[in-house]
Parts: structure tokens; C-alpha cells; sequence
């Protein structure tokens, strides 16, 4: 009986590992196949997407995409600067 009892605890946690380790977070996408070999018209779109991934996993995939762009020599996207700079000249 103990041993009905072991080999059905095994296989239960035999089939827990087994379902835990193919769970697949889609939004969890920092490096895709093929990145590298994107054009930088299809890394800015790629940018531009990333927006849509979960929120834990944006901005280290705009950073790599930064990376890429800045490797393939593109012209980088504008980024919001979180200073504001404001200058006053009076003349006259």
C-alpha cells in the first residue's frame, strides 16, 4: 500500500515540475530569436510594441532593443527626458 502511495506522490509531483517548467509568460519577452538580424525600421516598430508586454518586463526590452539600435548604427527613438529645462531671456 506505502508503495502505491509513493508512486502516486511521485507522479504527481513528477507532472508538477513537468507543468510548471512549460508555463510560458508571453508577456515575458526580453530577447527574441532573430533580434539581431532585424532592420532598424523593424527594431523601432519592435519599440514601439514593447509597450504592450507586461509591465515588470518593458523597460529591460526597450533597453535591449536600444542596444540593438545603437549597434546597427540606427537613428534612436526619442525618448522622454524626465527633466524640464526652462530658460527665460529678456533682451532690450
Amino acid at each position: 500500500m506505502t508503495s502505491i502511495k509513493r508512486r502516486s506522490l511521485f507522479a504527481f509531483l513528477t507532472l508538477l515540475v513537468a507543468s510548471a517548467c512549460t508555463h510560458q509568460n508571453e508577456g515575458s519577452i526580453l530577447v527574441l530569436e532573430g533580434d539581431e538580424k532585424k532592420t532598424c525600421s523593424e527594431l523601432h516598430t519592435d519599440y514601439e510594441d514593447a509597450d504592450r508586454l507586461s509591465e515588470e518586463n518593458i523597460d529591460a526590452r526597450k533597453r535591449w532593443l536600444l542596444q540593438l539600435m545603437r549597434d546597427g548604427d540606427c537613428r534612436l527613438p526619442k525618448q522622454t527626458d524626465p527633466k524640464f529645462n526652462f530658460h527665460l531671456t529678456i533682451s532690450g
